[in-house]
């Protein structure tokens, strides 16, 4: 886990709306979407600052974590 404050504080800021796109998108409650999110090797990547995947767009970021979810539905990972 991430202890850089700041980098805590800029996820809190645009994952709501990611998971907003995500309900819409795969037609599901706002619960699931930040289940999905929190569950999701994408989280973690966000989390690590050298990554720097909190540069891309909301539509993007939303992409990678249902590409992330229905992988893991698809296999079982």
């Amino acid at each position: 886990m991430n202890n850089n404050k700041t980098l805590d504080g800029m996820l809190w800021i645009f994952l709501p709306s990611v998971a907003q796109i995500l309900s819409e998108k795969m037609k599901i409650s706002l619960k699931k979407a930040n289940e999905i999110i929190y569950n999701s090797e994408i989280y973690n990547k966000l989390e690590d600052k050298e990554s720097k995947m909190w540069y891309y767009p909301d539509e993007i970021l939303a992409e990678f974590f249902i590409n992330d979810y229905q992988r893991k539905e698809l296999y079982g990972v």
